[in-house]
């Protein structure tokens, strides 16, 4: 890292107009700030390396979802077949009792 001459930062500044308190305190802050820790944030290369990851992800969770699609497909014709089963097996059951009742009320209102 190479020294950063403050002193001429600070001319600059008052050259151009800004009071030199100002200045000076600006200066302090950008040669304060050379002072942070770096180290935590990731590189290009750490940041490609994790796109590329959760890409990959991404694309593994799409796939899954096309499989659990079909698999929800395939289960609600299974259920709309079995429902036809059920009503054709309700149907069975209601027609021959709905004309025995019938015949009872028949018989009854005509007294046969």
């Amino acid at each position: 890292m190479h020294m950063i001459d403050t002193h001429q930062m600070v001319k600059d500044l008052v050259t151009v107009g800004i009071r030199k308190a100002h200045a000076e305190s600006i200066v302090n802050m950008v040669y304060k700030s050379r002072d942070y820790d770096l180290s935590h944030l990731a590189t290009k290369e750490q940041l490609k390396t994790v796109e590329v990851t959760l890409r990959k992800d991404i694309d593994l969770v799409r796939k899954e979802m096309e499989v659990l699609r079909a698999d929800t497909k395939a289960d609600i014709s299974g259920l709309r077949a079995e429902i036809a089963n059920v009503k054709t097996d309700i149907l069975k059951w209601i027609v021959p009792l709905l004309v025995a009742i019938i015949a009872i009320v028949a018989k009854q209102a005509f007294h046969l």
